[in-house]
């Protein structure tokens, strides 16, 4: 009896024993389990916190573009609870992993495409940390025909994009466009039952959406894209006519000449007719009247024209350049056919459009509500080829100059009371971005003017003129040997062709005077580039940039 008693007791303690690992052993799995559940929660908010940081900025970038490009804006910050829990985002270059904004630029810049921004973000939560990495694009206008009325189409209508735009491509495009065209797509915000027709054989080769429905009536008639009908209203950029009216330009009253060609900005206070050519070399011409040109339409610039518009001509695709062309009233487009006869640009108006036998290079958009009868774009025997970036304009001049800027007292002439480093941009046509730098790491300003509106230099008056209100000298060096008419040069010694430009203001009006000229000396040298005419600018603000990649980085 005593060995039983022992050899339960034995076995009981045995149990005991077995039970109090397997209790130990599930306690600690449930502990590891609940750290690794809140590891994996944390690394969530991490990345939560990590991709707010990128959406704050690009609501950022979205209202103020130039957001971050001096790299000394204040950091972007997403508060996740306390101090340490939050998502971070900062522009200065002196950090390790700083984002870069080149959404103006026209050339790459630090591994950034042009007309782009990469953002970098970090969230931490807790021990966890993650680091995002988005690169943020500026998208083409996503359709190549748009229009708030209706759609109508004869004799044939071809809607892509080319892969390969050659001569070639071209005529493979014209054969056989369900093989060589790529993507392009069409917009009606038109109602009823015809508020897109399109009649004869017709290839659209990405999708057609309409607010009403659809007539394809041809034989055959492809879209290869998505047919989507009954759609809400799509998006028209609404552009204000006013806003293109260019400020100090040369004013005529009619066409100089039968075949005229035009430079800078112009004004015409009549009708501008001209039976010949009509060749724009970077010009913008603003017409308060009636435009007719007899023949072809050359060279790149803009065209903004008050009343109707009529162009008959014909051009070759080799020598064409790109022009944008907005209007009023109606327009119309006469060629003799899409083998032979080209448009080159964006084609808006607030009337009706009309084109006969043409190919299109561009996007056409009919921004008004549609008549009261007919279609707001009535095509017959087009070919229209999506292309929607921004029209840019390469001038005989270089995009930047670099140089200096100095302070005179007028008791000492011959001393820099303060030094600043200087380089200039031309970003668009009446645009010109200044950036100013103290040497030896001192503050850095950017900012853009209007050479020809006074306003716009409040910004350099402020951060500057106020303190120095005496006579100033502006001096700015170019890597040039050219030199702009009635621009003052004094050699500068040393190795390279630079030149010195001594430009002198004492005040704001004078100030004013010398950017102009900083404006047509950047004209003047070869190898300038510069935007005429952006229609992702007339995008709504939250259109404008997008998310084209997003990817975690260690």
């Amino acid at each position: 009896m005593r060995r039983r008693k022992g050899v339960g007791l034995g076995v009981t303690l045995v149990i005991v024993a077995l039970l109090a690992v397997v209790g130990f052993t599930l306690a600690a799995l449930t502990v590891g389990r609940l750290q690794l559940l809140g590891s994996l929660q944390h690394k969530r908010h991490a990345h939560r916190l990590a991709m707010s940081a990128i959406e704050a900025a690009l609501g950022k970038l979205n209202q103020q573009p130039q957001f971050g490009v001096n790299g000394n804006d204040p950091a972007i910050i997403v508060p996740g609870g306390d101090g340490h829990n939050q998502g971070r985002l900062s522009f200065n270059p002196s950090e390790p992993r700083a984002s870069v904004n080149n959404l103006t630029g026209l050339t790459a810049l630090g591994g950034v495409p042009a007309a782009s921004a990469r953002l970098v973000a970090q969230g931490h939560y807790g021990s966890a940390q993650e680091t995002l990495e988005a690169l943020i694009t500026q998208p083409v206008f996503p359709f190549a025909l748009a229009c708030h009325g209706p759609i109508h189409s004869t004799q044939g209508l071809i809607v892509a994009t080319l892969a390969e735009d050659t001569p070639t491509g071209r005529q493979n495009l014209l054969a056989d466009p369900a093989r060589y065209g790529r993507p392009a797509n069409v917009l009606s915000n038109g109602s009823g039952l015809q508020s897109v027709q399109i009649l004869g054989p017709s290839t659209i080769c990405g999708d057609l959406q309409t607010s009403g429905r659809a007539d394809l009536s041809g034989n055959p008639i492809q879209v290869l894209g998505e047919l989507r009908e009954d759609q809400d209203p799509g998006n028209i950029p609404e552009i204000d006519l006013a806003q293109l009216l260019p400020g100090s330009p040369q004013i005529i009253s009619s066409a100089p000449s039968i075949s005229p060609t035009l430079h800078g900005a112009v004004v015409c206070n009549g009708p501008f007719i001209c039976t010949g050519n009509l060749k724009l070399e970077g010009a913008s011409l603003y017409v308060k009247g009636d435009l007719d040109v007899g023949g072809e339409l050359q060279g790149n610039g803009t065209l903004t024209v008050e009343g109707v518009t009529h162009l008959h001509g014909s051009a070759n695709l080799n020598t064409l350049g790109r022009v944008a062309l907005v209007s009023q009233g109606d327009i119309t487009l006469e060629g003799t056919g899409p083998q032979q006869s080209y448009f080159k640009g964006l084609v808006y108006t607030k009337g009706k459009l009309t084109a006969h036998g043409l190919m299109i290079y561009g996007c056409l958009l009919g921004a008004a509500p549609g008549p009261a009868s007919g279609p707001q774009l009535d095509l017959q025997d087009c070919v229209v080829v999506q292309e929607t970036g921004p029209l840019t304009a390469t001038s005989s001049a270089p995009a930047t100059g670099a140089g200096d800027l100095y302070f005179y007292s007028p008791d000492h002439q011959n001393e820099a009371s303060r030094l600043f480093q200087l380089s200039a941009q031309m970003l668009a046509a009446n645009r010109l971005q200044m950036t100013l730098s103290e040497p030896r790491g001192g503050p850095r300003f950017t900012f853009e003017v209007d050479p020809h509106d006074l306003s716009s230099t409040e910004a350099f008056k402020n951060e500057f003129l106020q303190s120095f209100p005496d006579t100033a000298y502006f001096r700015i060096l170019f890597n040039s040997q050219v030199i702009g008419p009635g621009l003052p040069t004094n050699p500068n010694p040393g190795p390279g062709p630079e030149t010195r430009i001594e430009l002198g203001f004492s005040n704001a009006n004078s100030l004013q005077e010398k950017l102009l000229e900083v404006k047509d000396y950047l004209g003047t040298i070869p190898g300038a580039t510069s935007t005429l005419f952006d229609l992702n600018q007339f995008l709504r603000p939250n259109e404008r940039l997008r998310i084209a990649s997003c990817r975690r980085i260690h």
